[in-house]
């Protein structure tokens, strides 16, 4: 339903939990960006559609001819021009880090404790969700091609 390619699906759906958060991540953003592009609540009906219904019923309401794949396209960019402001604005992958605490506390919920997350772990969720967005994984940049296509610059 998140349209990831069948080609990606085994990269995606590997590690613990029988996924890795981080790739995954990517395909969920993308598809609640997609809903939120089109208008639409993300409620958990809404959910339950593949993104073709709704380039489907976009381009019956605006003649506008999409389907899924230029939706996700669409989606791509505009994560990529949130990046590309950031780092307009001097932000790279120092910055993309979680709350201390979540490298300090444990989390209960339930009879479950979770214990607080490794500087290790968080760096290769970092790199993996950038390798999968396509973004310099050393830096958390974009590539100097897809500034280009973005801005028109270059």
């Amino acid at each position: 339903k998140i349209a990831m390619p069948e080609k990606d699906m085994e990269r995606i759906l590997t590690g613990p939990g029988g996924y890795n958060v981080a790739r995954l991540t990517k395909w969920a953003e993308n598809y609640s960006f997609a809903l939120e592009c089109l208008g639409l609540c993300f409620h958990y009906i809404y959910q339950e559609f593949d993104i073709s219904v709704w380039a489907d019923l976009y381009s019956a309401a605006t003649g506008i001819d999409v389907d899924a794949a230029e939706i996700y396209k669409m989606t791509a960019r505009g994560r990529d021009m949130s990046k590309a402001l950031n780092i307009r604005e001097g932000a790279n992958r120092k910055d993309d880090r979680v709350p201390k605490r979540f490298l300090t506390d444990s989390v209960q919920t339930g009879d479950i404790t979770y214990p607080p997350l490794n500087m290790e772990y968080l760096e290769r969720l970092i790199t993996d969700y950038y390798e999968e967005r396509g973004w310099d994984p050393k830096e958390g940049t974009l590539s100097p091609q897809r500034m280009a296509e973005l801005t028109g610059v270059g």
